[in-house]
């Protein structure tokens, strides 16, 4: 096999699997708008995120999941200073 054989090959099959992703992704788009999930709202929302208070560092958003309520909610309702 010379060089030019292998590239050849190389690119055939990058060609498949683009071909393969643009399938897929076009019959993701279809199945979206056939079962009528695609949604497009007249406005755009005034706010984004989360409404609920949580913890501010990285270890407190890391922790907070895996605490009770209790615990999460009153250290809420009166946070250090």
């Amino acid at each position: 096999m010379t060089n030019y054989e292998i590239a050849c090959g190389c690119k055939s099959a990058l060609i498949i699997i683009f071909a393969i992703l643009v399938v897929i992704f076009l019959l993701k788009r279809v199945t979206i708008i056939a079962y009528g999930t695609y949604t497009c709202p007249d406005t755009e929302p005034e706010q984004f995120g989360i409404k609920e208070q949580f913890p501010k560092n990285y270890i407190g958003q890391m922790i907070s999941p895996l605490l009770p309520e209790v615990v999460v909610n009153s250290y809420f309702s009166n946070p250090p200073k």
